[in-house]
């Protein structure tokens, strides 16, 4: 019986796990999700390759933040990549992400050691929450940019987001739950 006990135990510890992948799931088809994405492209027409990180301002104070990059467009899922993202030279690269809780701000551009700002939106906390009125950025020359700030420049190196680690844990958790509860109905019949 304290088989059984532990094996339930650990349900109750997995089921908020699978609550979030349901949740996941449900988000990716919700239709009100989908109203809120917005394509645009940046272009490389430097003769080297770069690494971008499409920045947002949140709230009245502005705080900067990654863009909530989007994996498909189809469904509302969250990229396991949203900064340093490499564009080689000539080469357009596409992004998606959901505008209504991100204000669309910067460009950073990173070439070796050096880091600059494509300015997106100067003053993203006036009217905020809206896509930009353009969805095409080329970037031609690097030195004509401004450079980046240090706080800008660590947004790129941030690790893995925690939605990412929800996902993955609530991943593990769905099977195991399953093993679990096939597993009490075994050792539960055997008592029985």
């Amino acid at each position: 019986m304290t088989a059984c006990r532990a094996l339930r135990a650990l349900c109750m510890a997995l089921f908020p796990g699978v609550l979030v992948l349901a949740l996941y799931a449900c988000n990716t088809v919700n239709p009100m999700s989908r109203m809120f994405m917005f394509d645009f492209h940046i272009t490389n027409m430097t003769s080297h390759s770069i690494l971008v990180t499409p920045v947002g301002a949140t709230g009245p104070s502005g705080h900067r933040t990654r863009l909530p990059l989007l994996a498909d467009v189809r469904f509302y899922w969250p990229a396991r990549q949203s900064g340093r993202l490499a564009i080689a030279p000539n080469e357009t690269r596409k992004f998606t992400y959901d505008w209504d809780d991100i204000q669309f701000s910067e460009i950073l551009v990173e070439w070796g050691d050096e880091a600059r700002l494509l300015v997106v939106n100067a003053e993203p906390t006036r009217d905020q929450y809206r896509p930009p009125p353009v969805d095409h950025f080329t970037i031609t020359d690097m030195q004509t940019l401004p450079p980046a700030s240090h706080e800008i420049v660590a947004l790129s190196k941030e690790r893995m987001p925690w939605g990412t680690i929800y996902l993955l844990a609530s991943v593990i958790a769905v099977p195991t739950f399953w093993w679990c509860g096939r597993r009490i109905r075994r050792v539960g019949s055997a008592v029985v």
